[in-house]
């Protein structure tokens, strides 16, 4: 059986890690580096950006929220930024262009 609670028998493929038996799913899931915006899994089709992975979906500007794919972006203040964004700076308290 698969070490991971609420999981089933486990299958012919079948890793061991950290002394326990898991399903192919939950080794992966296990192994997989954190998003640096949500935190989740990265299991497979992520962006690695910043020296830190990222799903998709996750790696977007922080300024207009739009997807950053695999065009170029400048970084501020450790985020990754579309280029053209909005240079102005933000209010710390409200969030409005200084």
């Amino acid at each position: 059986r698969c070490a991971e609670p609420g999981c089933g028998p486990l299958g012919l493929e079948y890793h061991e890690h950290d002394g326990e038996l898991l399903c192919t799913e939950h080794f992966v899931l296990r192994n997989a580096p954190s998003c640096a915006r949500c935190e989740g899994p990265v299991a497979g089709g992520g962006v690695s950006a910043l020296g830190r992975a990222w799903h998709r979906e996750c790696f977007v500007c922080s300024d207009s929220g739009k997807p950053l794919g695999t065009g170029p972006f400048q970084v501020r203040d450790g985020l990754p930024v579309a280029h053209g964004a909005r240079q102005t700076p933000l209010c710390a308290e409200c969030g409005e262009p200084a």
